[in-house]
């Protein structure tokens, strides 16, 4: 059912529905498998609802996540791009100097981050010969800072995105068992009230689900 509509619908269908069954539909028998049903279904709404908060959560965590590594990544990129090209230089009077400093062009996140990570150190290392070429020392420190920020991005954006789809998966089983139990609740609802047609109508009305409007498409 929830592959016909949006999700929202189906949410509000169930509530619909749980909320029938608890005001209109009181006589049903507590120890029915329609009221266990009934159980089933207000459990898995919940997961529902819960997974649904989640996951919107841990979206705008991931994004925060990846504004913050953006800025921090080009801070790295830019560390690293001044380096080389200094160090390309260097090697001019130091052989194979340039090749502890590598170009950060065409590096991927984690090639970044394991460059910075030696280069930070090898900068310090070599200072006296940075200096004279006009680098500050305190940029040549900001290179552990800028690995740090940048590790601390590259985890909360990996640890979101990760929360993120275990409450995806959560709410699609959720899901599925809710279809399920509704099914069952549904069945049980239409065969015990079939000569009550005053709740069955309640019913009926509580479980219809609207399908969105169509847009017009204007061939003028």
């Amino acid at each position: 059912m929830k592959k016909k509509y949006a999700q929202r619908a189906i949410n509000d269908m169930y509530l619909r529905a749980l909320e029938c069954r608890e005001t209109v539909l009181t006589d049903m028998p507590p120890d029915s498998e329609g009221a266990l049903a009934a159980v089933g279904l207000r459990e898995q709404y919940d997961i529902i609802i819960s997974n649904t908060a989640a996951q919107s959560g841990f979206g705008g965590t991931a994004r925060m996540g990846a504004a913050q590594r953006k800025l921090v990544r080009k801070s790295i990129y830019d560390y690293l791009a001044t380096l080389a090209r200094s160090a390309k230089i260097l090697g001019r009077k130091h052989p194979g100097f340039e090749q502890n400093f590598p170009s950060p062009s065409g590096r991927d996140d984690n090639e970044l981050l394991a460059d910075a990570r030696s280069v930070a150190v090898k900068a310090i290392e070599h200072k006296t010969l940075f200096m004279g070429r006009g680098i500050k020392l305190e940029y040549l420190q900001a290179g552990a800072g800028f690995v740090e920020d940048f590790e601390e991005s590259l985890e909360t954006s990996y640890d979101a995105l990760a929360s993120r789809g275990e409450a995806t998966g959560g709410k699609r089983t959720a899901y599925d068992k809710a279809d399920e139990f509704f099914d069952e609740l549904n069945d049980f609802v239409k065969n015990y009230y079939q000569d009550q047609p005053a709740k069955l109508n309640a019913w009926r009305n509580a479980t219809r689900i609207e399908r969105p409007a169509q847009k017009k498409v204007n061939n003028e």
